[in-house]
């Protein structure tokens, strides 16, 4: 049987780097879209537990959901393609960067993440350059990396990528730690134009800085001009702290 390749976004249906992404992969396996019917960035892990999910086909084998990136793995391995369910998920590709801490807000991420938690193989990919919608470079290595992943890639491999995109072809790529990196955010308060109360918007990034850790994703994309690949973890236990935490216990025993 032709093996399936599962692709989500958090961008939307219409997004380009989702379009692009389905057709580098197209010739490696039976290809099915499954993403959201419009922007859904920052949804992280989110679930949609408390309000309907409404699904609608676009063409074959591609479909919107009203939910989130998320809710969209859900309906592919529950719904959708219960019969047989993909191979390997990929998700993206995004329009802007899933560096460092990113990971934890980004739904990017989080399908990979959810394909990984079932066992299944899960790419997230991303431009790092959200005023650029070429996606040349990055496509053209999303289809050498899924070709490789659908051969080899143990289940449950997790794996963030980012592509930089600075009109010149990446240096290469290599295998990073997450980095660390700041935003400067403001909080805008806003007055309602019909008289209700005042209301508040998460404000655009003022100001942005990473660390200059060689070896992290953010220096491979910003610095070198390198395409990032971070194998990521499952495991949130932190060993460390539990050691701590076991030899202060009796202290913070009644």
């Amino acid at each position: 049987m032709k093996k399936r390749i599962l692709i989500c976004n958090d961008d939307g249906i219409g997004a380009k780097g989702l379009r692009v992404l389905a057709a580098a992969l197209e010739d490696l396996a039976e290809v099915w879209v499954v993403a959201p019917d419009g922007e859904r960035s920052g949804n992280s892990h989110a679930l949609s537990l408390h309000r309907p999910l409404r699904i609608s086909q676009v063409q074959p084998r591609w479909f919107q959901v009203s939910g989130t990136p998320v809710d969209c793995v859900f309906m592919a391995f529950h719904s959708l393609m219960k019969d047989a369910p993909p191979d390997l998920v990929v998700s993206g590709m995004n329009h802007g960067a899933n560096l460092a801490t990113d990971v934890f807000y980004s739904g990017t991420v989080a399908v990979a993440r959810e394909a990984a938690l079932r066992g299944v193989p899960g790419i997230a990919i991303s431009l790092a350059n959200s005023a650029s919608t070429e996606f040349g470079h990055a496509a053209s290595f999303a289809r050498r990396l899924c070709a490789w992943a659908l051969q080899h890639a143990p289940p449950g491999l997790l794996l963030n990528v980012n592509v930089p995109e600075k009109g010149k072809p990446p240096s290469g790529e290599v295998l990073t730690r997450l980095g660390i990196h700041h935003y400067r955010f403001k909080v805008e308060k806003r007055e309602d134009g019909e008289g209700g109360p005042p209301y508040y918007w998460l404000g655009a990034a003022l100001r942005y800085h990473h660390e200059s850790l060689e070896g992290t994703d953010c220096v491979a994309v910003y610095e070198h001009n390198s395409i990032s690949i971070t194998p990521l973890s499952l495991n949130a236990d932190d060993t460390r702290s539990m050691e701590l935490m076991e030899a202060q216990w009796k202290n913070l025993s009644p």
